[in-house]
This record gives structure tokens, sequence and C-alpha cells, in this order.
């Protein structure tokens, strides 16, 4: 027969076990929680920045085509301009620098925003009297 000493510290064993199990639990139920999360913010996260890859390869192909075309080397903003309205979609923001090495600036396009993912990239181009950087930049629409 069981002593109350021996039945009592089976008892505590069991209970032990129980509170070990019920915490491992917990844990793995918090940890696939966390990772749910995670993954959700993350797609969020991508699918905004996603969205913002096709105007920024258009816009980087009307640059390249500026180039291509000699109307980078110019340096006629009007013609630029022009040039560009005809290549990009009406619904496509962005904003073009073109810097060259004698110091002169054109910029092209609208403000870029505060507060809104921005993807952009450069160009380099040469000119008759050097050369160019063509940097631009590109948003989501408001």
């Amino acid at each position: 027969m069981k002593t109350h000493q021996q039945h009592s510290m089976l008892h505590s064993r069991n209970s032990k076990g129980f509170i070990i199990t019920l915490d491992a639990l917990i844990a793995a139920f918090l940890l696939i929680l966390v990772l749910i999360f995670i993954q959700f913010f993350t797609a969020r996260a991508l699918e905004d920045k996603l969205s913002i890859i096709q105007p920024l390869h258009i816009v980087s192909d009307a640059v390249t085509y500026l180039d291509h075309n000699s109307t980078l080397q110019t340096k006629d903003k009007t013609l630029i301009q022009n040039t560009l309205q005809s290549l990009l979609p009406s619904d496509t923001p962005a904003r073009i620098q073109i810097i060259y090495s004698t110091n002169e600036t054109i910029d092209i396009g609208e403000e870029i925003p505060k507060g809104v993912f921005i993807a952009g990239g450069k160009r380099y181009f040469q000119t008759t009297t050097g050369y160019g950087v063509a940097r631009y930049w590109v948003w989501p629409m408001a």
C-alpha cells in the first residue's frame, strides 16, 4: 500500500508534467501566432512595393529611348518634356532630373511626395561636350 507521502509525491510529479506540457503548448501557439503576423505584414509590405516595378521599368525604358535617339544630348527641356509625355502613360507619376557635366540641370515632372515608397534609378549618357546623368523617380498614384 502506498503511503500518503508516496501518493503526494506521485501526484506532484504528474502536476509538474502537466504544467510543463501546458507551457510548451502555449509557447508553440505564441510562436505560430508570431510567424503568421510576420508573414502577413511581410506580404503586405512587398505588395505595395511590387506594384511600382512596372512603372519604374516604363520610365527607365523612356529614359533609355531619350538617350538612344540623342534627345538627352540636345539639352532642350521642351523637347525632352514633350517626348517624355508622349512615351509615358498619363497615370505614371514620375520625376526626372538631368544633370550635365557642364553643371546644367533640367528638372521634369512632379514633386516627389513624402511618406510613400519611391523607386528610382539613373542612367549615364555621353554628350558632345562631356557626359550627363539622368536620375528618375517613380511612386504609386495617390
